[in-house]
């Protein structure tokens, strides 16, 4: 991910080299600690729950990130976003309930 954003913003990088680089621990720890850690920890987490419920806990992460945005920065929804996050979990929640057809 990190080449191919790259590679989008290479137009700019020249711009933004110096920035880049007084904010680089910034961006390494982005990239590496709020990042890379967290999914390979789920992947590694994985081993012991089913796939059911692993869907259901990756559809649930933009909840989350809805929540702790909401009380850790004081951003809110409009009624066009939470239309839209209503419409998303209740179709993963839909098409993980139903039975398979065989």
């Amino acid at each position: 991910m990190a080449l191919l954003s790259g590679t989008w913003a290479l137009p700019q990088l020249a711009t933004q080299a110096g920035e880049i680089v007084n904010h680089f621990g910034v961006l390494f720890y982005l990239g590496l600690v709020v990042t890379a850690t967290p999914i390979w920890t789920q992947t590694l987490a994985q081993r012991w729950i089913s796939s059911y419920e692993a869907a259901l806990l990756y559809t649930l992460e933009p909840v989350f990130a809805a929540v702790f945005s909401f009380w850790l920065l004081g951003e809110s929804l409009g009624v066009r976003g939470f239309l839209g996050a209503g419409f998303i979990l209740i179709a993963t929640i839909f098409s993980q309930s139903q039975p398979k057809l065989r």
